[in-house]
């Protein structure tokens, strides 16, 4: 007798979408990121290669949401079961799927106890590392800064020149204040271009005049350089600019910058990229701009940037010799800044606002003094030496931000 029940077939798994998103990926393991398309399944998102590779499988009951989801910001997800991964992915739509097919990802607490073991071990371990940081910061900060990524430092610097120019009523973005006539321009890049010839920097600089009304200038990380219209406009020869400019490559280059912010801040410095990688931390380190700007090199620091200004401009063969001229005029116009190692300079040198909660690094903030900075800078400049631009290109560098209704 036969038997007519039958056995039903094994359901089968929920198909796999075909749709994707973009996003990006680090597996916690190291420091890569990795352009990635996601694609959600049956029981989670997998994320695949530009070569349809797949790098990873997440499960949806192992996800979270690092943060509360913000209009125009990608999702960032971090998954319980790998340490330190994390995952972005781009659009609106994605966070709705998420929602349907993860209830669970805006839950907190809810690691397994071997997850919460792992998170004391690191709570303990990341508290004796800071307790013993903190009160040596200071000496350690130049070689932290030595391992940041060039992409962060470039990131926060890009973050200060905003802030500057918004300081001065750049509302609408750095290009609003940015002077740019083109033969200006134009001669601006060839002094430029005389001392990144004999430079050996890892940076590529990003160099602009601001139509600011201030004889200053300031090196944010990453290679910006910002020059004040007003400090040329003190200026009587190309060569007293070049050396403020190689005084400026100077800082980068030695990353004084970033020196300062992880002495100031150091933290958060650490903590971000330890955690999230280099580039995936670039918009939250993007965030302490305001921070950089409150830089006042040490004395050191001054001292090490002159050197290097006096040595880029031997090397390509300028008047090294004059570069202290400027800061001479400077100081008779302003007055000297303060005593002290670090030193502000006050508001009519225009590095702090009317409240007093803003300060720009100035090129007068600075020991030893003038006249100590202008003896050495004499022992180490080079005999004779060339004016870098000639007469044309120098008029047309002084011109550079035009009149204040015609910068083009």
């Amino acid at each position: 007798m036969s038997d007519d029940t039958t056995t039903p077939p094994p359901e089968d798994p929920p198909p796999r979408s075909t749709v994707g998103y973009p996003g990006r990926y680090a597996d916690g393991m190291s420091a890569a990121i990795h352009e990635v398309w996601v694609q959600f399944g049956g029981d989670g998102p997998r994320l695949m290669d530009s070569t349809g590779l797949e790098l990873a499988a997440w499960l949806y009951d192992d996800m979270r949401l690092v943060e509360n989801p913000v209009a125009g910001r990608p999702v960032r997800l971090l998954n319980l079961t790998q340490d330190m991964a994390r995952l972005e992915i781009s659009g609106e739509e994605p966070l709705e799927i998420l929602r349907r097919l993860a209830p669970d990802i805006a839950k907190t607490g809810a690691r397994d106890p071997a997850q919460w073991r792992r998170a004391a071990m690191w709570t303990v371990a990341l508290g004796l590392l800071f307790g013993g940081i903190w009160w040596g910061l200071s000496s350690a900060a130049p070689l932290i800064a030595a391992m940041t990524p060039i992409e962060v430092e470039e990131s926060i610097g890009k973050s200060t020149v905003e802030q500057v120019t918004m300081l001065f009523g750049g509302f609408s973005g750095i290009d609003e204040l940015t002077c740019r006539r083109r033969d200006g321009v134009r001669a601006l890049d060839a002094m430029t271009e005389q001392l990144t010839a004999v430079d050996d920097s890892p940076y590529e600089f990003k160099i602009r005049v601001l139509d600011i009304d201030i004889p200053n200038a300031f090196a944010a990380p990453g290679g910006y350089i910002v020059i004040f219209r007003g400090l040329i406009d003190l200026a009587e020869s190309p060569d007293e600019v070049a050396g403020v400019l190689a005084h400026e490559m100077g800082h980068v280059t030695h990353q004084h910058s970033m020196t300062h912010l992880i002495r100031t801040i150091g933290f958060q410095t650490l903590i971000v990229p330890l955690i999230s990688g280099g580039a995936m931390a670039a918009d939250v380190l993007s965030e302490v701009g305001q921070a950089a700007l409150q830089a006042s090199y040490t004395r050191d620091m001054e001292e090490d940037a002159d050197r290097v200004a006096v040595a880029l401009m031997n090397s390509a063969g300028l008047k090294a010799a004059t570069f202290t001229d400027l800061l001479f005029r400077i100081e008779q116009k302003y007055g000297s800044p303060p005593d002290g190692d670090e030193t502000e300079a006050g508001d009519e040198a225009g590095d702090e606002t009317d409240d007093g909660s803003f300060s720009i690094p100035n090129i007068m903030a600075s020991h030893p003094s003038t006249p100590d900075r202008a003896r050495m800078v004499r022992e180490l400049a080079a005999p004779g030496g060339e004016t870098g631009l000639d007469e044309a290109q120098w008029q047309a560098l002084r011109s550079i931000c035009g009149s204040r209704n015609n910068r083009n």
